[in-house]
């Protein structure tokens, strides 16, 4: 009889390690997945910013700012904010300006470590997100750096 209530143990004890198992598996694929979709919000936004500055004929880097945060250069009072991207981690840069050549750069740097388990992303969180587009012969640079 002693026998059988040391095989329950066992039991209950590899029950035990395989649910703790696969619960960490489940929040590092969760985490994972989080990152590379926010990552990915952020590479749209900034691409979008991009295209958006190379349609205007110049721009101010607080208008480039808002439309990554908020969709719109000029934003609403209470419009949601995209993954509260904060201001200090957008960079805007135009390279160029007179020439062919002429082009902006978008990036947005990367935040410090937020997520549930910050150790497994924190090789992919080194680069910030970059986006380029070309400009017009006749942009004309005001973006304040």
């Amino acid at each position: 009889m002693r026998q059988k209530v040391r095989q329950r143990g066992h039991v209950l004890l590899e029950t035990a390690l395989v649910f703790t198992a696969l619960s960490l598996l489940f929040v590092a694929v969760f985490d994972v997945s989080q990152f590379l979709f926010v990552r990915g919000a952020w590479a749209d936004r900034a691409q979008a910013a991009a295209r958006w500055v190379a349609t205007q004929p110049s721009i101010r880097s607080t208008d480039v700012c808002n439309f990554i945060r908020f969709g719109t250069p000029v934003p609403e009072a209470g419009s949601p904010l995209l993954f509260a991207i904060a201001p200090d981690l957008i960079q805007v840069r135009v390279h160029d300006v007179g020439s062919e050549e002429a082009r902006v750069e978008v990036r947005i740097l990367p935040p410090s470590p937020g997520l549930i388990s910050s150790w497994l992303a924190s090789g992919l969180t080194e680069r910030p997100v970059v986006a380029v587009a070309p400009l017009g012969i006749h942009y004309e640079d005001r973006s304040g750096r």
